[in-house]
């Protein structure tokens, strides 16, 4: 009973509706078109037997009939003396073979449908035909061109003789032509009832077509179209928002009802969406309200920056200037020496805080748009021997080499030295910061394979994880944040050269490994104009391996 039931949804549904109408229609077309090909070639062969069969017969009975037309005008016109009986009596042997031979032909092709006993008779004067026309060939062949009485009696009786012959044979082909009209007639007559029959399959299959056509029409017109005509009618109200649409045939076993179903399904989301909107609404009010305080925020900060630059640089300068002197003993000695030492950490926080301050500063310049930049022609040899006199210092006292490694074509970069120099000095703090004593921080420069400009500052120190990358990065943070954290620092070194590097249209690459080291690149492109007066000043540079070194080692002994 299940099984049954299941059949009857399978048959209810819109596809197997619309499958087995076509089927259908498709198998009325094909019998249509079986029976219709059936005939057509059935009236085609019986057209073409009949006309082969009528003029084939036709042929060769008119042959036979010339043949004895002929003999007859020739026996005919010696026994009139119209005709020399000699030279008639040369054609004789031929005539009587080709009558002969035609006799069989017709008797071969129609004996099917010749009369028994016409037939026999006309063999019967084939059968003596031979003997006829050697008698009369001699007989012919005997009289001169002026037959005498006795001749011509001769030719009277030969005469009456080949009547009989002539008869017979006439007959024959007389009989012969009536039974082949008669046997096309009969072929006619068959042709006329299977275009008969032609006719009412043909109408029969135009009648099953309609019926199919009319049952795909109820399909596609009752089942398919009006259904989903009103399901779309009800997905474009609700689209529109008007919810309150309702939406039928919804209990439907077929695909019309699936999709009724899914239009539910859309309605109430789409109750859901409108709901969700209010909500979203709402929410936005308050993100405006919240964004127009962050704002605010913002420029009491760039304010309070503001302020900041001018009241704490200010003393700052002066503590560091007032230290410095201190540390010069520009007016006399101290008097202890525990003095020198709290001028120079006077000195050295003062410097570092000035430090921290001026990288606040640049990175509110950076994140308001302010900063602007000063592009000029850079020798990166320059550049990196400048690098290593401010570091040298830092890197002796922590036992590190500091190795410079320069091209064979020295690069020539178009850039903002002051801020391309402070990018490299806060990569090369870092690396050595994180690299223990002992080990080499390096600098080289090249062309990368898209023709950009790339650093590189590579150290192997301490490295870090993907992770701790990631941190880095970000303004204010550091991998090590617990209080007895063994570097200094206060995360800005980072993400203000990451901010500089982006903001000459470079990118900032780090590589690092725990235990093993890091890599940091610095890819800089070339602007199309700056390449030619790059290329020049770089054409002009001394080719001095002296002057220019291929690699700056600074090691502590």
């Amino acid at each position: 009973m299940i099984h049954r039931v299941r059949r009857l949804v399978w048959f209810g549904r819109i596809r197997t509706q619309a499958q087995i109408a076509l089927a259908v229609f498709l198998a009325v077309l094909v019998a249509q078109f079986g029976v219709l090909s059936y005939a057509l070639q059935r009236d085609h062969a019986l057209m073409r037997a009949i006309v082969e069969e009528n003029e084939s017969s036709r042929r060769t009975i008119d042959t036979l009939s010339d043949d004895l037309a002929l003999l007859s005008y020739r026996i005919i016109g010696v026994s009139g003396g119209i005709y020399a009986a000699q030279s008639i009596a040369y054609e004789l042997p031929d005539l009587g073979s080709r009558i002969i031979d035609g006799w069989n032909r017709v008797r071969s092709r129609l004996s099917d449908i010749a009369d028994a006993q016409t037939a026999q008779r006309a063999g019967r004067a084939v059968a003596g035909l031979p003997a006829f026309l050697e008698r009369t060939h001699a007989l012919f062949s005997s009289i001169g061109p002026m037959p005498t009485p006795e001749e011509l009696v001769l030719l009277e009786r030969n005469h009456d003789e080949w009547l009989d012959y002539r008869t017979a044979l006439t007959v024959f082909t007389e009989a012969m032509r009536q039974r082949v009209a008669e046997n096309s007639a009969a072929n006619f007559a068959e042709l006329k009832a299977i275009q008969s029959e032609l006719s009412a399959w043909s109408a029969a299959a135009f009648a099953s077509g309609l019926a199919a056509l009319a049952v795909t029409w109820y399909i596609l017109v009752f089942l398919i179209g009006r259904p989903v005509t009103n399901l779309v009618s009800s997905m474009r109200r609700i689209a529109t928002g008007d919810t309150t649409a309702e939406v039928t045939n919804l209990s439907r076993a077929n695909e019309v009802g699936d999709m009724a179903r899914a239009v539910q399904v859309f309605k109430e989301k789409s109750i859901e969406n409108q709901r969700l909107q209010e909500e979203e609404a709402h929410r936005g009010l308050e993100l405006a309200a919240a964004r127009d305080a962050a704002q605010a925020a913002s420029r009491s900060k760039s304010e309070f920056l503001a302020n900041m630059s001018h009241e704490l640089r200010t003393p700052l300068n002066a503590i560091i200037g007032f230290s410095e002197i201190m540390l010069c003993e520009l007016h006399g000695s101290l008097g202890s020496e525990r003095y020198n030492d709290y001028a120079r950490d006077i000195h050295q926080s003062g410097r570092h805080l000035l430090e921290i301050i001026n990288d606040i500063l640049d990175i509110a310049k950076v994140e308001a748009g302010k900063l602007e930049l000063r592009h000029h022609a850079i020798r990166v040899d320059e550049l990196f021997a400048s690098c290593s006199r401010l570091m040298g210092e830092r890197a002796d006292s922590a036992g590190i080499s500091l190795v410079v490694e320069q091209p064979d074509d020295v690069p020539v970069l178009f850039a903002d030295e002051t801020r391309l120099r402070q990018i490299l000095l806060n990569l090369l703090s870092n690396a050595i910061k994180f690299t223990p004593s002992g080990g080499t921080v390096v600098m080289r420069a090249g062309i990368a394979g898209d023709g950009r400009i790339e650093l590189q500052i590579a150290d192997n120190g301490i490295g870090m994880t993907e992770q701790e990358i990631s941190l880095a990065l970000q303004p204010f943070t550091q991998i090590d944040n617990s209080l007895s954290r063994r570097f200094e620092g206060t995360g800005l070194g980072l993400p203000l050269t990451k901010a500089l590097v982006e903001l000459h249209a470079g990118e900032l690459k780090l590589h690092s490994e725990r235990a093993v080291g890091t890599t940091a690149s610095i890819s800089l492109p070339q602007p199309a104009g700056e390449q030619r007066q790059s290329a020049e000043l770089q054409a002009s540079l001394p080719n001095n391996k002296t002057a220019a070194a291929t690699k700056i080692v600074r090691a502590v002994r």
